[in-house]
């Protein structure tokens, strides 16, 4: 039995190394639930966690997910956890894997060894605030963890500003990103708030919104940030401090971009965003959309450059919680973008096409993420039912 069981994952791991063939995949395997809404590799590659939608219904207060861990090599499930929600991440080393709730407050560490949770962070809203979506979660290299969360709804602006209004200064960060620094085994109980965007309101006040995507990489005197909200420019932010104390983050510098999905390269000297095309309206008023673009920044102490661009086809119409259409491999050399109904690899910073992935359905894919030793991609297709895996050619 032991030997056909080596026999089998020395087939599987073959076929993960064996040539795509185009845009054929050279290995899947089958997952339950409706649609993957956030999917990421352990670091060292085994095991992969999917965040899935478990029925159609996917209005805010309706949502049902499930978070699952498959074994890469087998395809098999190893766990479900019922309470798993919106996104997941594991720690540096794999030994925790961080689940949020689907009540979008609190946030579960679990012990990769055990399966118990070692300790729950929160989310504390102003009051009568209407509960938004988890759209980014991460660790650094340190494991300090960090949070997005969005809501673009008129009614939970307008609530935003209220309590901003009623809690004067104080409250005016409450829907900033977020991060919980490690201390020792644990995690700080109360969490750093960080980057701010503010637009006016009709009455000349400012009302603060909320991050549409947020990434961390490696900096030059610690992690290093970058966050995109919906009508600001995007913000590139440094993590300060001494391990185990409450950590300063600190603007470096912004990027203009529109409405963007963004990754920093590992080293975090360049900067990839998606973006959705720039509206404009002729002087009769009709309306025409330019070319969502792909873009490629080199990031400095204090400025952004751009590299390169290229017109890419547009991501779908954002649903619920900010899609997982943009990644960079670990190596920092490629990045992929999920298209409407393509899936598209591409070299950075050039942009050179690589490979690109036709569906046949639109929306299709759901999910994309490179695995560790960045020689392969993996796409989660909802038609099919399956996370479908893709040789990167060098």
């Amino acid at each position: 039995m032991k030997l056909r069981i080596a026999i089998g994952l020395l087939i599987v791991r073959g076929a993960l190394n064996a040539d795509a063939g185009g845009a054929e995949p050279a290995f899947a395997f089958r997952f339950a639930g409706d649609a993957v809404h956030g999917m990421q590799f352990a670091p060292d590659g085994r095991k992969l966690v999917l965040v899935t939608f478990e029925t159609k219904r996917r209005h805010l207060e309706v949502a049902q997910f499930s978070g699952r861990i498959y074994d890469v090599a087998s395809g098999k499930m190893e766990r479900e956890i019922k309470t798993g929600a919106w996104v997941g991440a594991w720690s540096h080393n794999g030994s925790v894997l961080a689940l949020a709730r689907a009540n979008a407050v609190d946030i579960d560490l679990f012990d990769c060894r055990t399966w118990k949770i070692k300790q729950t962070v929160h989310i504390t809203y102003p009051k009568d605030f209407f509960p938004p979506e988890l759209s980014r979660l991460c660790f650094d290299r340190s494991d300090n963890l960090y949070v997005a969360e969005f809501n673009d709804s008129f009614d939970g602006v307008v609530e935003v500003h209220n309590a901003w209004l009623d809690g004067g200064e104080s409250s005016r960060k409450e829907s900033s990103p977020r991060m919980w620094w490690k201390v020792g085994d644990r995690w700080s109980p109360g969490p750093t708030l960080f980057g701010c965007c503010t637009t006016s309101s009709g009455n000349d006040s400012q009302v603060p919104l909320m991050a549409y995507d947020l990434c961390v990489a490696a900096g030059p005197r610690g992690p290093r940030l970058a966050v995109s909200y919906w009508r600001c420019l995007a913000q590139i932010l440094d993590v300060g401090g001494r391990s185990g104390e409450a950590p300063s983050v600190d603007p470096a510098s912004t990027v203009s971009v529109r409405r963007p999905y963004l990754k920093l390269t590992p080293d975090g000297k360049q900067l990839v965003t998606y973006e959705y095309g720039k509206l404009r309206i002729t002087p009769g008023g009709a309306e025409t959309r330019e070319p969502p673009e792909l873009r490629v920044f080199r990031v400095g102490d204090d400025r952004v450059e751009l590299i390169r661009s290229r017109a890419v086809e547009a991501p779908l119409p954002r649903a619920l919680g900010a899609p997982q259409v943009l990644e960079v491999s670990n190596n920092g050399q490629v990045a992929a973008y999920c298209a409407r109904q393509v899936v598209g690899i591409v070299r950075i910073p050039s942009c050179d096409p690589m490979l690109l992935i036709p569906h046949n359905e639109e929306g299709a894919a759901t999910a994309i993420v490179f695995s560790p030793d960045s020689r392969s991609l993996a796409v989660a297709d909802k038609e099919k039912k399956e996370v479908r895996f893709y040789r990167i050619q060098k």
